[in-house]
């Protein structure tokens, strides 16, 4: 494919956390990253409230994670999960059950009318639950991510088959429009070279005649050529097909790759980096005698890949 059409640049490395690993922090600074955000609850006193309902203050903690993400099509509450967009990392990130109960409690204490006075708004572990529940039923939308676009979101942009030209890759910005759940690591950049991969390609594909030289045994000049177009058609044949997964595009060939060979010969190092390109809540691990089970193969809902290590002979 030809390269895309935006910034690139090398990537930097891995960092001390998978960026889909980082949780949803409590308070964000102006001018603050995920990577630096501190996990403790702002020190004020809370704002006077008008009911001080489960309603009321589901409708703030709302306005905040709005503000926060900078769209009003966030937060998202779906597959049981509640969500707000992340603008440096382009990710939805999850917000968790102790993040949301520390910001229903800091209500706690915050003046309430009560005719020509004020009272103190008690709030006891019930109606913080109650708060979390009614917050997340107002922004539920379900199927939300099950429709996000097909790509892969990386550190600087989320990369795409360009829809003007699809046999192009794209990258573009981050957007809360990509939905996107998950990210490499690293910055997206066509010109990268990858010569230990290549390399580990190149020698499963060997054949054992080719280590042999010829005048004792091994391959000829013309076995040799002829294994050279087959490791290349090979290797062109998996990657292909581990773009096509990635992007999510591979489901409407109706193709499934099946590695064959003894112990020993790379199968299950290539599973393994296949698998970490991928969300692992986007991967499966049902055996083939497993999907004509109709309660197994519900679970390849929202999957990207099935990965299965070993199967039967």
């Amino acid at each position: 494919m030809s390269p895309p059409h935006g910034p690139t640049g090398p990537g930097p490395g891995q960092g001390p956390r998978p960026s889909h690993e980082r949780p949803f922090s409590i308070v964000a600074p102006a001018g603050s990253t995920a990577d630096h955000t501190s996990e403790r609850p702002a020190l004020s006193l809370p704002e006077p409230l008008d009911l001080g309902d489960h309603v009321e203050i589901a409708h703030r903690l709302i306005a905040q994670l709005r503000d926060e993400a900078g769209t009003d099509t966030s937060p998202v509450f779906d597959r049981g999960v509640l969500r707000n967009y992340d603008p440096p990392s382009g990710l939805w990130r999850e917000v968790p059950r102790h993040v949301l109960t520390q910001r229903v409690a800091v209500f706690s204490g915050a003046e309430i009318p009560r005719g020509e006075t004020t009272a103190k708004l008690k709030l006891k572990s019930s109606d913080i639950a109650g708060t979390i529940h009614v917050l997340c039923e107002l922004v539920a939308r379900p199927g939300f991510f099950d429709t996000a676009p097909v790509g892969v979101t990386f550190t600087n942009g989320f990369v795409r088959l360009d829809p003007a030209d699809p046999t192009r890759l794209d990258l573009v910005a981050h957007a809360p429009d990509h939905r996107a759940t998950f990210a490499l690591a690293f910055d997206y950049d066509p010109a990268a070279a990858a010569p230990g991969w290549q390399r580990f390609l190149e020698d499963i594909f060997t054949h054992p005649s080719e280590l042999v030289p010829e005048d004792q045994g091994g391959a000829s000049a013309a076995e040799r050529a002829a294994f050279a177009v087959d490791r290349r058609q090979r290797i062109e044949v998996l990657e292909e097909w581990v773009g096509a997964t990635l992007l999510g595009a591979v489901v409407k060939y109706q193709t499934a790759v099946v590695l064959v060979g003894d112990g020993g010969n790379g199968k299950s190092v290539f599973l393994e980096v296949v698998r970490r390109l991928f969300s692992p809540a986007r991967v499966r691990s049902i055996r083939p005698q497993k999907w004509s089970d109709k309660f197994a193969t519900a679970d390849l809902d929202g999957c990207l890949a099935n990965i299965v290590n070993e199967m039967p002979t």
